[in-house]
């Protein structure tokens, strides 16, 4: 029995893969389009704005190097000044919260320390990280050698929010969606166990094709007697 190679077959899959994808493009598209509208309509909708502000400070003269990473960050974070800012902004939020909420971020070499903290409130976020930024400023001048603490950068309340992103969100659902139709289509034309071309009863059934019957051949050949009887009453 001839033997076929395994790449030509699926070299010729591939080809019909392709297009039965180009075949259904407009459905695909279609598809992708309705799934990044939804989405984009539901995150405008349904999922809450986050606003952040930040504040940047700088500690000078702080020549403990090597304990300033975790000092610094035990100092921002202090339970018991968190507390203390919840109650001085009267705050219906647990200590856990506020801390989820805040970022600190520090520069080992200019001895910078910049204080972020994200909130569905823009007020909120701002009014939180100006009295995160004072407690920390007044502990830190009583607990560690700084002569002098310098605001490099001041809070501001945001107007814009950062999260959600939708026109990234709406990027990124219509890829999906995309995505998804396409290995919809991979996946039902390898599933299909039909045989559609000639190439399927030598490759699936190991059988060699001699040739192929049209599907109306005797409706040709009732059409062609006819003619055939017709041609004999006239002579």
């Amino acid at each position: 029995m001839e033997q076929y190679n395994n790449g030509d077959y699926f070299s010729v899959d591939l080809v019909r893969l392709i297009k039965i994808i180009w075949k259904n493009k407009l459905k695909i598209i279609i598809f992708s389009l309705m799934i990044s509208l939804l989405v984009g309509l539901y995150t405008m909708e349904f999922v809450p704005y986050k606003y952040k502000s930040s504040t940047t400070i700088y500690l000078s003269n702080y020549n403990e190097k090597y304990q300033f990473n975790n000092q610094i960050t035990s100092e921002v974070k202090n339970k018991d000044s968190i507390k203390s800012v919840i109650e001085s902004q009267k705050l219906n939020i647990s200590t856990e919260e506020l801390l989820k909420n805040l970022k600190v971020n520090f520069d080992d070499q200019n001895k910078s320390i910049t204080m972020t903290y994200s909130s569905t409130d823009s007020g909120k976020a701002f009014d939180i990280v100006v009295a995160v930024r004072d407690k920390f400023i007044e502990r830190v001048k009583e607990l560690v050698k700084v002569s002098d603490v310098t605001i490099l950068e001041k809070a501001e309340e945001s107007t814009t929010p950062y999260s959600p992103n939708i026109t990234k969100t709406v990027v990124i659902a219509f890829l999906g969606s995309l995505s998804l139709g396409v290995i919809y289509l991979f996946l039902r034309e390898i599933l299909n166990n039909k045989i559609v071309t000639p190439s399927d009863i030598k490759y699936d059934l190991g059988i060699n094709l001699l040739g192929i019957v049209p599907k109306n051949l005797g409706t040709v050949q009732k059409n062609e007697s006819k003619k055939g009887r017709n041609k004999n009453a006239k002579y």
